[in-house]
């Protein structure tokens, strides 16, 4: 029974000490600060450039709620990228059909991704107000 509970509190050590290494590796990338220019738009928006696949660049909304991002079926189109059906878009204008895309590349001065997946938005759900 000892050697069972000398087991487990030393498991318990070493999983607190790779916590905190982790938390001490990861703390920079956390709390690191970055800027980008953003801009008001004339909805009321304010946007950010980021470029797609080495191209743009192009303006898009910064919405600290949302749950990722989108790209218009219209840039998707101008971009020549592959559109997969399947997507339910649930946006504060309304839901509907959309379908999902894959990014070569996708970065700001902000972030930079490569293979991201995002969901094209119909042209619809573009043109109503929030």
């Amino acid at each position: 029974m000892t050697l069972r509970a000398g087991f487990f509190a030393g498991g318990g050590v070493i999983a607190a000490l790779v916590a905190a290494v982790g938390f001490f590796v990861f703390i920079g990338h956390v709390n690191a600060s970055a800027a980008a220019p953003m801009h008001l738009m004339e909805d009321g928006h304010y946007a950010t450039a980021v470029t797609i696949n080495g191209q743009g660049p192009f303006d898009f909304v910064v919405d600290t709620g949302a749950q990722g991002s989108v790209i218009s079926s219209d840039l998707a189109t101008r971009l020549g990228l592959v559109q997969m059906g399947g997507a339910h878009v649930a946006a504060t204008s309304g839901t509907g059909a959309g379908s999902i895309t894959i990014l070569k590349s996708y970065s700001s001065p902000l972030f930079s991704r490569v293979g991201a997946m995002m969901v094209v938005l119909p042209l619809a759900a573009l043109s109503k107000k929030a």
